[in-house]
Parts: structure tokens; sequence; C-alpha cells
């Protein structure tokens, strides 16, 4: 017996090679997995600082990619097997010969997966920041098995191509009837069969679990989807009336147990849930840094990215007096520091995974954040705050856009706190003057300057310039401004000194 149980094992790893040696040789694998390697790459999104949350994007992506792909590439095997191993002599049983199939795919798949991934992280422009989480990733390799072995499954209950058939023509037919069922009911439709594909592919509300808890529920989805196409297998043999319904039973425990799962998610991970269960506490300065005056306080992981973040805030930094109080930047999300993402300390500004030094709207934002805290004008994402007609508030849009970072980052600044003409004016005026002009004003001024009952005209006086009369200030470059004149006079209010 021995013998013989080593001889089948020995015949089954030799097979098993021959199939695998079969896939990566077959002319739909030569076509289809680079194509689906193509798309997926021209469709990421590269930044000059990687972090595991576009890693494991990327990662979800290559596994819908390759998955389908090896679907294809899997189904004809299959179908051979399925329609003729039974009716021919054959060293191993028809179901050891489909096991064996079902391993090569997935070990090609595995391969394949873990060599686009390599390439994301060798070919990546800094070193990737972020925790890593080894279970997530695990996770997302083995919900690319769930292609090939959907394809077993799905061969062995039909014994056709149909399966094949319909995934070919539902991408295009998915891409088509969103674009032309817009407003009518085949678009609730379209939109729901949206979200259960990126249910499939992300359980998890957040978009990279980087905890070791959504790390799990994430490996456990993924494992959950792979295990019913293998159970569904099993359950497809035809020569017994035992296995077929103690598969369609454990396949049926283990779709409700990934429902729960789906539940379970959705309710300790949406972002309301996040928000309401955040609590204010003191913040543990454990992983903080000090750097010239200013204290940064990353994620783990990101430490690499306070260089940047100081970098970018330096130009506001050297035109600010001496004793001004500079806050602490903290980085947060919805997993890790959840407390101060939701609620920010007092003396402190707060940035998330997704800051950007090649993107201006970031830069402008980490600036902004500064800026309005310093002048005492509030959280630049909290518009309850009126600076129509402040000094402070021509003063802050300066500070945002100096060093010759234009009218844009100022005009950003400035939409914050309800703008009118002679703000706009104002600012675009001091954008013109050399930065040691206005630089010396601000120092000598400051208390001054940044009450908000100090007025527009106080701030021209000081600069030598006028807002009324023949010497006036020009009307703003509305050729260089981002901002339109009608909308400008919509926001403006009288100054209440709020």
């Amino acid at each position: 017996m021995r013998t013989v149980g080593w001889s089948n094992a020995v015949t089954f790893g030799r097979l098993t090679g021959f199939n695998l040696r079969h896939l990566a040789r077959s002319p739909l694998f030569l076509i289809l997995v680079p194509a689906a390697t193509a798309v997926v790459w021209l469709t990421s999104h590269a930044s000059g600082l990687p972090t595991m949350g576009e890693l494991f994007n990327e990662a979800v992506l290559c596994a819908a990619g390759v998955g389908a792909a090896m679907f294809a590439v899997t189904t004809f095997p299959a179908l051979r097997e399925v329609r003729y191993s039974r009716s021919m002599a054959l060293p191993l049983s028809p179901g050891a010969r489909l096991a064996s199939l079902a391993l090569a795919s997935i070990t090609l798949t595995t391969a394949l997966m873990c060599a686009v991934l390599t390439v994301f992280v060798v070919t990546a422009p800094a070193p990737i920041a972020g925790t890593p989480q080894p279970a997530a990733f695990v996770g997302v390799v083995v919900l690319g098995w769930a292609g090939p072995m959907g394809a077993v499954a799905s061969v062995a209950w039909t014994r056709s191509y149909a399966p094949l058939i319909a995934l070919t023509l539902l991408l295009p037919l998915y891409l088509s009837s969103s674009l032309l069922a817009l407003g009518t009911r085949t678009d609730v439709i379209v939109s729901r069969m949206g979200s259960l594909l990126s249910m499939a592919l992300q359980p998890l509300p957040i978009s990279y679990p980087d905890t070791a808890t959504t790390a799990l529920l994430y490996l456990a989805h993924a494992v959950s989807m792979v295990l019913c196409a293998g159970l569904l297998t099993l359950a497809a043999r035809h020569d017994t009336r035992f296995l077929r319904p103690v598969g369609l039973a454990v396949t049926t425990v283990v779709l409700v147990g990934m429902a729960a799962l789906h539940v379970h998610a959705q309710r300790e991970y949406s972002y309301d849930a996040l928000s309401a269960n955040a609590r204010p506490r003191t913040p543990s300065t454990g992983s903080c840094h000090g750097l010239d005056d200013m204290t940064y306080c990353p994620l783990p992981g990101y430490e690499s990215w306070v260089v940047f973040w100081h970098a970018d805030l330096e130009p506001v930094l050297r035109n600010l007096p001496e004793d001004v109080h500079r806050p602490t930047v903290w980085q947060a999300n919805h997993t890790l520091r959840p407390d101060i993402l939701f609620h920010p300390p007092d003396d402190g500004i707060v940035l998330t995974e997704y800051w950007r030094p090649d993107e201006e709207t970031h830069r402008a934002r980490l600036r902004s954040e500064l800026v309005a805290h310093v002048l005492g004008m509030g959280r630049t994402d909290d518009r309850g705050y009126v600076g129509t007609g402040q000094a402070r508030t021509v003063i802050g849009a300066w500070l945002v856009a100096v060093e010759g970072e234009g009218t844009e980052a100022a005009e950003w600044f400035l939409l914050d706190f309800a703008p009118g003409r002679d703000d706009l004016r104002l600012t675009h005026a001091l954008l013109a003057l050399p930065e040691e002009q206005v630089a010396a004003v601000v120092h000598e001024h400051w208390d001054v300057l940044m009450s908000s009952t100090t007025d527009l005209a106080t701030l021209a006086e000081l600069l030598g310039l006028s807002l009324t009369g023949p010497e006036a200030i020009p009307e703003p470059d509305w050729e260089r401004s981002t901002l339109d004149p009608g909308f400008i006079d919509d926001q403006s209010t009288p100054p209440d000194g709020t």
C-alpha cells in the first residue's frame, strides 16, 4: 500500500509539473496575462513617495487582472479533464487530475502576483512608506487564486465553455451599460454589479488594512472565496450521493461566514463607525521628531516623510517671528490614531497618508493648515470662519504662496475665509512685492496685524500701498486668477471680527 501511495504521489507531482508547463506555454496565457498586466500597469498611479496603501491597491488590481486571465487559461484544460478523463484508463482518478490542474494554476498565479509586486517594489522611486501587514498581502495573493479555482468549479458544474463566454461578454457589457444606462433602471443594476465586484476585491471600507486585525479579516475573506470554489468543485462530482450535499452544505456555511465578515467590517470600519468610536485623548509623543523648532509625529513607517514636510513648510516658518508658537504636525488615519484624526489636538495640525510632495494641492493644504493655526483663524477645513476684510487673512494668503508658489495657492487659502475683492486685490499686490519687504513689515507689526480688528487699509498703509485714491492698487489680475469676479462678489460679507 505504501508503494502504491508513493507511486501515486510521484505521478501527481509529475502531472502537476506537466500542467504547469502546459499552462505557461499556452497561447492564451501568452496573450492574456501580458495584456492584463499591461492594463493594470497603465491604470496604476505611481507617486513620488509610494506607500503600503498604494502597493496594496496595486496588488488588488493585479489580483483582479491576473485572476480573470487565469480563469480563461484554466478553463480549457479543465474542460478536457472533466469531459474525457473518466472514459480513459489513466494512472490517477479524475478528481486527482483536476486537483493537479488546480494546484498548477494557483502556483502559476502566485508566481505572477509575486513577480508584479516585486517589480512595483524594485521600481519604486523611494522606499515604500507605511507599516507592512503580511497577512493582507497574502490575502491578495490568495484572492488571485479565485480566478483559476473559479474556472475549475464552473467547468465541473456546467461541463461547457458557458462560464468563460459569460466572463468574456461581461466586461464590455458592463462598460457599455455603465455609459448607456445613466438615469435609467439599468443604471441601478450596473451600480450594484460594480458594488459586488468591489466588495469581492475589498470587503473593508478602508483602503489598506494596516492593522493586524484588519489584515486578518482580509485574509479570511480571500481564503473563504477560494474555499467556496474548492467545495463547489468537490460537490460537482457525479459519482457519489454523499459529497454533493456535504459540499453544498459546507459551502453555504462558508458563505454565511463571509456575509457575517462583511457586516462586521462595515459596522466596525465604516467612516461613521470610526468617527463615532474615536474618543479625544492626549496623544502620545513617543514617535515624534523635532526639527528646527517644529515637531513632527508621523505614523509608523512614515518617518522619511518628515524632511519633505519640513521643506514644504520652511518658506512659511522663516517668515514668522521667532517667538510665534509652532504647532505640532500629526499624521493620522482611520485605524491608526483615529482619535487625532477626528479630534485634532488644539496645538496641532493633522495630515493623512495621502499627502504628496508632487501635488500642489496637498502642499498648499499643509501650508494653509500651519498658517491658519498660527494666525488663530481656525482650521481650514472648518468653513465657519469669515475673515473678509481682515489684514491677517491677506497675510495668511501671502505666507502660503511665498517663494514663487504663485497666486493659485494664495487664492485657495482665501477661499476658506470668504474673501472679498479687496482681499484678493491686496493679496495680488503683496505677491508682487519683494519677499523681504513684506516679511519686515510682518515681523515688526506682528501683534497688530494678527488682530481680527486690523483691517486691510492698515496693512496697505504699512506696506506703502493704498486701497483708494489715484495711487490705489489695481483690481485683481483676473487673467492670472483662478477665481471668477462674480464668485468673489457673492462670497464677500462685512467683517464681523470673529
